[in-house]
């Protein structure tokens, strides 16, 4: 009867599938029948294991048609299995409340029944659903117990793969790469029925040395964590039908994007995060924040920090948002985001942003762990996980305890009790001192890592005070100089006056007094000495350059020092209209370096001929005053007043001063001046 009906609802599926045009169709024929309780309950309940066409929504419906039945004629594990189901199609639409209401349903019978895989299945969907809550501790404690009761069968039944993947993603989060080791050495003996299961194995493989790299930081373990994730390559790209296991690949190309960036292979990298992309679920809920923080990974390892802060930010919005909708806590996601952010800010030497990043860091892993500082990876690996060595010594006792009398089995249970009690006792209290230690450990850690963020604060503090302090001293050695400057120069004037025009003045009142001179003398000495004064105003009133141009000014410069007779000077321009349009400030400070560099020619190096070359090529200017004066010793290190003018003015005009000078042949200063990089 079994076989006939389950053939006649194929039959009556296939038809209804190729013929209607509504899911409302099919969804209402299969009602119809759970709803026909002339068909034994059980009949029924196996024909919901062929509802996988409909919506999640119809099947839903027709599960929760069979909950009241079920639970009339008590049978724990038929609703245990119905409830479990429910829940996890609910938690798949996205109503968490609603599929908490049904596993805890599932969760009253728990103990009540003896069918290992619908009890393995509850546990697992429990997994699944506090893994989306992101309460890794319970989702591990509830993948552990999964996989107990799938083990106690004869035939490790295909679904241990996906468990021990799911308890894998935890173990990798936590970095506890013995977990994974464990993970690993347990799956050899599964079997592999399709290539998704091989991708599976082989990428909790990859996961395990990814974990043992970030404990070890050995650049080695790179190479064997991409090994493993390209022989998932190869099974996806063999597989008939890619497409059914895309979803489960494209995790592989984003971890490998990530492993090929801290290996300097950015085109790899990018690759492999572009095929990741393209096969990942869009509805994945964490979609977005994945992509955030591979993109920021690579472009970090590219040195683009700006665009990884981009993606970096992106990413923590998402998860904010998805904090504030669904309630969840994700501090590891949260933790990943602000260290990585912390190195880009570093990088870009913006050390208070870098400092509040680590920060943040800092304070979700101080909530992680007092979320989770009463629980260990060791305590639920040792409590859930069942040596077969004694798993034979309890069935071995079971069957002996059944021969024995009353009274010794009575007192044998007091006896064990009582054994049972001490050592839970002695368990409890030494448990106890461990983690009181290890929160002292974590203490004492978080107030080194506040330590170092105050110290790093403080050097940083320090720096900018030393930085100041140089720019300030600077400031102040050009205010010396220019002062410096100005008194020689103001001495020079006073000298010159007093020499010169004082004593030409002199001379002159005597001749007129003493009428011994012509008139003619005396023109041609007040002639002589307005020319002087004359000289001696054209160096210090700067030039007009909106009336003239700096080649006129030059050309009028050398024509009034050629008046004095004592020292022949000559212009060349190169061309002579390319100096028209010079800004004044370059044209001022050329001009300036003219009259320093022939002033110090005059007065210092006895030269009687002094060349002064301007040539300009496109944006290059190139001065040159050379002389046939003395020289210098250029060896000394000493440099006059003179020498520091110039090179101050070479300097605000971002050019290059190159100054040579051999003992009795002279001295020629060069100056070489972009235009180009003056405008920068």
């Amino acid at each position: 009867m079994k076989k006939l009906l389950s053939v006649f609802l194929f039959l009556f599926c296939y038809v209804v599938a190729v013929n209607a045009q509504d899911d409302t169709v099919q969804y209402d024929s299969i009602m119809n029948l759970m709803k026909d309780k002339t068909i034994p309950l059980m009949e029924r309940y196996y024909m919901t294991g062929d509802i996988a066409y409909l919506s999640r929504e119809h099947q839903i419906a027709v599960l929760k048609q069979l909950i009241p039945e079920a639970k009339e004629v008590e049978d724990k594990a038929v609703v245990t299995r119905l409830y479990s189901i429910v829940a996890m199609f609910e938690n798949q639409l996205g109503d968490m409340a609603e599929a908490k209401n049904y596993l805890d349903s599932a969760f009253m019978n728990k103990g009540k029944f003896e069918n290992n895989n619908i009890a393995g299945m509850m546990h697992y969907i429990a997994g699944i659903y506090y893994s989306d809550k992101n309460q890794m501790e319970k989702a591990h404690e509830n993948y552990y117990q999964a996989a107990d009761y799938f083990n106690r069968n004869a035939v490790k039944p295909a679904i241990l793969t996906e468990i021990y993947y799911d308890l894998s993603i935890i173990y990798s989060m936590w970095q506890d790469d013995e977990g994974l080791n464990d993970l690993s050495e347990a799956m050899k003996d599964l079997p592999v029925d399709f290539p998704f299961q091989q991708i599976l194995k082989l990428t909790i493989k990859a996961k395990y040395f990814y974990a043992l790299y970030q404990n070890e930081h050995r650049m080695n373990l790179l190479d064997s964590v991409t090994k493993y994730n390209q022989e998932a390559f190869e099974v996806y790209t063999s597989t008939e039908n890619p497409y059914d296991v895309g979803y489960v690949i494209s995790d592989n190309y984003l971890h490998q994007a990530v492993v090929y960036s801290e290996a300097g292979k950015i085109k790899e990298a990018e690759q492999c995060f572009e095929t990741g992309k393209k096969l990942m679920n869009p509805k994945k809920i964490d979609a977005n924040v994945s992509l955030s923080y591979v993109s920021g990974v690579i472009a970090y390892y590219q040195a683009d920090y700006e665009l990884a802060e981009q993606h970096l930010q992106d990413g923590l919005h998402e998860l904010k948002k998805m904090n504030e909708e669904q309630e969840v806590d994700y501090y590891h996601s949260l933790i990943d985001f602000y260290t990585l952010l912390a190195k880009v800010y570093e990088k870009q030497e913006l050390y208070n942003k870098a400092l509040e990043a680590a920060r943040n860091s800092l304070k979700y892993e101080t909530r992680l762990f007092d979320k989770n500082s009463s629980k260990t990876i060791q305590k639920l690996r040792a409590q859930y996980s069942l040596d077969e060595k004694e798993r034979v010594v309890k069935q071995l006792t079971a069957i002996n305890e059944k021969n024995k009398w009353i009274n010794i089995l009575s007192v044998t249970l007091i006896v064990l009790a009582l054994i049972t009690i001490v050592l839970l006792l002695i368990r409890y209290r030494s448990r106890q001192r461990i983690h009181e230690g290890m929160l002292q450990i974590a203490k004492l850690k978080q107030q080194e890592t506040e330590l170092t963020v105050e110290l790093q604060k403080a050097k940083l503090e320090e720096r900018e005070r030393e930085f100041q302090a140089l720019v300030h001293e600077a400031q102040q050695r050009k205010v010396q100089y220019y002062l410096e400057g100005l008194e020689v120069e103001r001495n020079r004037l006073a000298k010159e006056l007093h020499d010169n025009v004082s004593n030409e003045l002199l001379a002159i009142k005597m001749k007129i007094a003493d009428g011994t001179s012509s008139r003619k003398e005396v023109l041609d000495t007040l002639q002589a000495l307005q020319t002087e004064v004359r000289g001696i105003s054209h160096d210090l009133m700067p030039p007009v350059f909106k009336y003239a141009s700096l080649s006129e000014i030059l050309q009028d410069y050398v024509y009034q020092r050629n008046q004095s007779g004592q020292t022949e000077l000559t212009l060349v321009l190169e061309p002579e209209e390319g100096f028209d349009h010079l800004s004044q400030k370059v044209a001022l400070e050329i001009y300036r370096i003219v009259q320093e560099a022939t002033g110090n020619a005059l007065k210092h190096a006895q030269a009687t001929h002094i060349k002064i070359i301007l040539v300009r090529e496109g944006n290059r200017i190139k001065l040159t005053i050379a002389d046939n004066g003395k020289g210098f010793e250029q060896q000394t290190g000493k440099s006059g007043i003179g020498l520091v003018i110039i090179k101050e003015r070479v300097e605000n005009l971002k050019g290059v001063l190159t100054l040579s000078s051999v003992p009795g042949k002279g001295t020629d200063v060069i100056v070489e001046i972009d235009l180009d990089g003056l405008e920068k």
